[in-house]
């Protein structure tokens, strides 16, 4: 099962830049609609990007990742200007596809969700579009050729190949999905409609069989100190994903995962255990042993040293500090072409070349691109077979 933090994918993302944006939407100072208004798609990204920012500064971070992306950005609104060129972009193409027909949206259930985020803690999603799911409706027939699975009719999905055997198709064809216990390969492939919570593709198969199966996931009560956590396959039909209550981790024990207190600061830890809110566990002394301690934003100049257990701080990435050789040195330039890069985003419309560790434009469809870099082209997608910028975004 796939479980990205879209925070941290999002903010992550800037490192390979944005193409710009634009649209009303595509600024951090643009207008907001009312608090109790319709969500126009152009507005969709801002505000989503603040409710995140809000609940990543509100809510009580469980992941190490989540921690680290809070100590970078240092206030909400750092979160919403780094952010913000990211979401909407995950965007941009769906406002294609809605002004040409092909899917349909729904301004006022885009509203209720994103009021919703005001009182919800679990920021783990794959993309944007998971925050609020049922917001667009396909139009595509089964069998039609699709860019995107919010374009087609239907409990259906945009199947563009891509595996050993054949190579990934732009466009693709939309296609009925699975139900629970049918074949797959991937989980755009399985139907969560009358599923307990959402579906996966568990590869845990049959001897002989190709792929996996549909499974569909119920959800439980939060578990309490001692009680079985995470996803469990084994004992359940449905399978059944256990979060802890507010205070415990899920810890790895023998033969199963536990909920458990977190770590007090200042306690003795391993790298697999969890620390109180506010810290986790961080080398000390020669790096081979670690305390549940609160990480350090560094400062140009000082050391960033790495033990077995991880850095015990971060470059402070809002002044355009990077750690090289050991040190937070700056990137040069401030985002523009030329400029340097790495961790550190470049502005919009750029991606930074791996290769140079410089901000570079992005190329437009048809020029050469590098399969599997995406980021490379003003689409986000690059042909597989052909290796060329697609006219848009390419995705299941």
């Amino acid at each position: 099962m796939r479980r990205a933090l879209l925070i941290v994918g999002l903010l992550a993302a800037c490192s390979s830049s944005i193409p710009s944006v634009p649209l009303d939407g595509g600024r951090a100072d643009a207008p907001t609609p009312a608090a109790t208004d319709p969500i126009p798609l152009e507005a969709l990204g801002s505000e989503l990007s603040r409710a995140l920012c809000a609940a990543l500064f509100r809510c009580s971070l469980g992941t190490r990742e989540l921690r680290e992306v809070r100590l970078q950005i240092t206030d909400e609104a750092s979160c919403v200007r780094l952010m913000l060129p990211r979401a909407v972009d995950q965007f941009r193409d769906l406002i294609v596809a809605t002004n040409a027909g092909l899917t349909r949206y729904d301004a006022a259930a885009a509203r209720r969700c994103i009021t919703g985020l005001g009182s919800r803690c679990d920021l783990e999603f794959e993309s944007s579009v998971e925050v609020c799911p049922g917001l667009f409706s396909g139009t595509v027939p089964t069998n039609g050729s699709c860019w995107r699975t919010e374009e087609c009719a239907g409990d259906a999905w945009c199947r563009h190949g891509g595996t050993l055997r054949e190579p990934r198709l732009c466009p693709g064809t939309c296609l009925p999905r699975v139900a629970p216990g049918g074949m797959c390969r991937q989980r755009e492939e399985c139907s969560s409609v009358g599923s307990a919570t959402r579906v996966l593709c568990s590869l845990v198969v049959a001897p002989g069989e190709e792929g996996g199966r549909c499974v569909a996931i119920a959800s439980a009560p939060p578990g309490a100190d001692g009680d079985g956590c995470g996803l469990a396959t084994a004992a359940t039909n449905p399978p059944v994903d256990r979060r802890c209550a507010t205070g415990l981790a899920c810890a790895p024990t023998a033969g199963r995962s536990q909920c458990r207190p977190k770590l007090a600061a200042g306690a003795p830890c391993g790298g697999g255990d969890a620390c109180a809110d506010g810290t986790q566990c961080l080398p000390v002394g020669d790096g081979t042993t670690g305390a549940c301690s609160p990480l350090q934003r560094w400062r140009e100049g000082e050391a960033c040293p790495e033990g077995q257990l991880g850095r015990t701080g971060l470059c402070d990435a809002a002044a355009r500090l990077q750690c090289e050789d050991g040190f937070c040195r700056a990137a040069p330039g401030d985002g523009g072409i030329g400029s340097g890069c790495g961790t550190i985003p470049c502005n919009a419309g750029l991606y930074c070349d791996q290769m140079q560790q410089r901000c570079v434009a992005r190329r437009a469809t048809g020029e050469a691109c590098q399969q599997g870099r995406g980021e490379m082209c003003e689409s986000g997608s690059c042909a597989d077979d052909t290796m060329v910028c697609l006219p848009r975004a390419c995705l299941e």
